[in-house]
């Protein structure tokens, strides 16, 4: 008996085995309509109005409140754009740290609230008002 045979024989059935079966486990994977959910964050919606409202130019900073729904942990409140310090509250409110230097001078400041990816979200612009 040629064992060296047999056994060559042998290796190359199995290993040719493996590939069919390798194979055939790739395809069942990608036939079974396998997909890759993502969670997605709400578009957040302020509700007006802003507390407080309105401010005196050149005051102190303040908190204010912002109310709404939507609001995931990580959301932040965004000043004309620019991030401000924000603490979650809840789905339905966030309260942000306003620096004195944001309202050193009259006029308008468009607040809005962005959740954080995946999805990221924004909501349309509210205003506060800087004015005596």
């Amino acid at each position: 008996m040629d064992f060296q045979a047999i056994w060559q024989g042998l290796c190359a059935t199995t290993t040719r085995a493996i590939r069919k079966l390798m194979l055939a486990m790739v395809l069942v994977y990608l036939l079974s309509g396998f997909s890759l959910a993502v969670a997605q964050n709400p578009v957040p919606f302020v509700n007006a109005p802003l507390v407080p409202g309105a401010v005196v130019p050149g005051g102190p900073g303040f908190t204010l409140a912002v109310r709404g729904t939507g609001f995931v942990s990580g959301a932040t409140v965004d000043w004309n754009g620019a991030p401000l310090t924000t603490a979650f509250v809840s789905r339905s409110q966030l309260s942000a740290t306003v620096p004195a230097e944001n309202i050193a001078k009259a006029g308008t400041a468009s607040v809005s609230v962005a959740n954080p990816s995946p999805n990221e979200a924004s909501n349309v612009d509210s205003s506060i008002f800087i004015c005596k």
